[in-house]
């Protein structure tokens, strides 16, 4: 009776068609935005060739066979986007469900009696009747302590997540899944021994992806920060021929006040500049910015970015909010010496490790000589980066170290660098799943997409890092498209003062919300120890008032599924 409420009601609404009826498996979708993979699968979202970034409209029959056989490894091999795929093998029986690789289409799985509910986000869930909302308190505060690192679990009852490159299969024999694609997988694709070869890849790769993503927008808005990789999106964009409409936004302090560098790249390209003052009076403490979705991953920061990106792309009828997110990650903007750590393994102690550690040393401003010393333990002594720790600080409870089940290399497969750089774009895929799909205009990421990620993992540490600088194939391929002192650029500014101020600003109301919230009444927070940071007066002096505001923002979270 339930499944026939849904095939009802989606017959019934101009918003939803089905694109997927085996009997088993009912799959409804908006209008043109599914693919068929023959009679039994489909693909849901924008999928493009990997080859030239065209974009797929439709497979034939030979394509579809292939995409539908295994477990979806032609589809990960030759063709890449925000998408989902979903097949029914009517000969296993088997139910294979893909999330694509950094794909920002959420794939969120609920049980629903003895069947199961897949949908891109939880009010379509709610909408056809299949899901309850109720939030999961332990997970929260799992998720609280998990910092950058991400999980299939949700912060709601039975509710998971598919992870971008994992399939799972649903048959008379239980559940299965796989990681068909992951950034270390990608690792072992072959490596790049030139810098002329590897800046080629990356101006190519990147002018691809973005070309692809904004294919068929008239107009765009882009969050321009001065920065390196909100220039180079810039430049790319331009060079796709997409009208940009750019948007700075600045602080009252100096460090977040980067108007110059975005004014000189709109000079150099020929593009309109909107500057727009980030405002803590108009920070509501009592609404988060990922309200609805399955996790708190909203910051109160991001609301001035969201009210000023969104307002603008109704004036000028932008398609689609772009950002240079995940750029660090995928240029490798590495700040340890694991970059020294495999040079000393690939070609032993000589110039390219002294010439490592040298950019390094100017870059955090440690000792040459530390730097070497602790390469050589990356190198040959056994040490390992510990990857990103958790925070259970100003949690209750003996919560220990979450799990992170996103695949993890081996010991010894990997260079260091290597495995940090995998291990950085394991951030930003955190980063780029999160994005709210029901977003309007939608918030699009393009520095996180799978070619020119699978570029970027190709590329050594050491070809990352020249002239005292970092990203420093990124910067080279697009040098002759930006001002010199832009892509060449030392120096990069912070909204962090900002940040401040709204905790400064909302401290009384930030210590209602949360001496007298769920948080505290679940559980999940050590009511004391916020109160000690909220009740002291002096100015923020270290990180535990970044905590705090996290803690509000679940807070604020929870509160939206009342």
């Amino acid at each position: 009776m339930l499944w026939e409420g849904f095939t009802a009601r989606v017959g019934n609404s101009d918003a939803w068609s089905v694109a997927l009826d085996t009997g088993s498996v009912t799959l409804a979708a908006g209008p043109n935005a599914s693919i068929p993979l023959g009679p039994h699968g489909a693909v849901i979202g924008e999928v493009f060739r990997k080859h030239d970034g065209s974009r797929v409209t439709r497979f034939s029959s030979e394509e579809a066979a292939h995409i539908a056989a295994g477990d979806f490894r032609e589809l990960i091999d030759r063709y890449w986007g925000p998408y989902l795929a979903i097949v029914h093998d009517a000969d296993t029986p088997e139910i294979r469900v893909l999330r694509a690789p950094l794909g920002e289409l959420p794939c969120l799985v609920v049980p629903v009696g003895e069947a199961f509910a897949i949908a891109s986000d939880v009010d379509m869930l709610s909408a056809f009747g299949l899901y309850d909302p109720l939030v999961d308190w332990s997970e929260l505060a799992r998720e609280l302590a998990r910092k950058d690192r991400v999980s299939t679990a949700t912060c709601l009852w039975s509710v998971r997540e598919l992870r971008g490159g994992t399939m799972e299969a649903f048959g008379p024999r239980g559940r299965r899944a796989a990681t068909v694609w992951s950034p270390s997988q990608a690792c072992a694709a072959p490596r790049i021994d030139h810098i002329e070869d590897a800046i080629a890849l990356v101006a190519d790769q990147t002018r691809m992806c973005i070309g692809s993503r904004t294919s068929g927008l008239k107009r765009t808005v882009l969050m321009l920060s001065g920065g390196v990789d909100s220039s180079i999106l810039a430049a790319a964009l331009v060079g796709a021929g997409v009208h940009v409409e750019a948007m700075t936004l600045v602080t009252r302090d100096a460090l977040g006040d980067e108007r110059d560098y975005a004014r000189a790249v709109c000079d150099h390209l020929g593009i309109i500049l909107h500057e727009r003052q980030r405002e803590v009076d108009e920070i509501d403490i009592n609404w988060s910015s990922a309200a609805g979705l399955p996790r708190p991953s909203g910051r109160f920061m991001w609301q001035e970015s969201l009210r000023h990106s969104h307002g603008l792309a109704r004036e000028t009828d932008a398609g689609a909010i772009l950002n240079g997110g995940g750029g660090d990650q995928v240029f490798c903007s590495l700040h340890s010496s694991n970059p020294v750590a495999d040079a000393l393994r690939t070609f032993g102690p000589g110039k390219t490790a002294w010439r490592m550690a040298g950019i390094l040393s100017e870059i955090t401003e440690v000792p040459v000589a530390t730097i070497i010393a602790d390469g050589v333990r990356r190198a040959w002594l056994g040490k390992r980066s510990s990857g990103t720790p958790c925070d259970i600080s100003m949690l209750c409870g003996s919560l220990t170290d979450p799990e992170n089940d996103g695949p993890r290399p081996r010991p010894g497969k990997l260079l260091p660098g290597q495995e940090a750089h995998a291990r950085m774009i394991g951030a930003g895929q955190s980063y780029v799943e999160t994005l709210d799909p029901r977003s309007a205009p939608q918030v699009i990421a393009p520095l996180l997409s799978q070619p020119l990620v699978e570029a970027c993992l190709r590329i050594p540490s050491w070809l990352w890092f020249g002239g005292g600088l970092n990203r420093y194939a990124a910067r080279q391929a697009f040098a002759l498209d930006l001002p010199k002192h832009v892509i060449f650029r030392h120096s990069k500014g912070t909204p962090d003062s900002f940040t401040a101020e709204i905790f400064e600003t909302w401290r009384p109301q930030i210590r209602e919300l949360l001496a007298d919230g769920e948080l505290a009444r679940q559980g999940v927070i050590d009511r004391a120890a916020v109160l000690e940071v909220l009740d002291d007066p002096r100015p923020p002096r270290d990180s535990r008032f970044r905590r705090v505001l996290q803690f509000a923002e679940a807070e604020a979270w929870a509160a939206s599924w009342a």
